[in-house]
């Protein structure tokens, strides 16, 4: 735990407005931040970010971006903590105008950080946001509500 604020708190101080690398803390937060306010406060920042994360590892897998061996380690690792699931109101069609609220929303569409391995972060460039098709996203967020129910 120490070890994983200490490269918080390193990121953060590189870039503390997280506009460039920094982004790379806001891994599973585009989902997440969409089930969070969409729960009214029955889903907590963290468990929402952890069901962001699963959903940002499965879309990085179905893009080709990161390798099944890798989105099972990340599979794993989550694994190792109970999360409630998302509230069966909230359907996939309201997670998608959420992530349209985005802070990393670009003018072309949705971007998100994804990893290709575990602990790196696909690039563009120098960047760090991913275009994503709303079709892929809307797809994994199905495969994903109905491993849920």
């Amino acid at each position: 735990m120490r070890y994983s604020l200490e490269q918080k708190f390193e990121i953060a101080r590189q870039d503390p407005t997280e506009r460039g690398f920094g982004l790379v803390l806001e891994y599973g937060h585009t989902v997440g931040h969409a089930v969070e306010f969409l729960s009214q406060g029955r889903v907590l920042h963290g468990e929402a970010v952890y069901h962001g994360m699963r959903v940002a590892g499965r879309l990085a897998n179905v893009l080709g971006i990161f390798p099944d061996a890798e989105y099972q380690k990340q599979l794993q690792l989550l694994s190792r903590i109970e999360i409630p699931g998302i509230p069966a109101e909230i359907s996939v069609g309201q997670i998608m105008q959420g992530v349209q609220r985005d802070n990393k929303k670009r003018d072309k569409g949705l971007a998100f950080i994804l990893m290709q391995a575990i602990g790196q972060p696909h690039r563009i460039g120098q960047g760090v946001l991913t275009p994503v098709p709303e079709e892929a996203l809307e797809q994994v967020l199905l495969e994903y509500r109905d491993a849920l129910l």
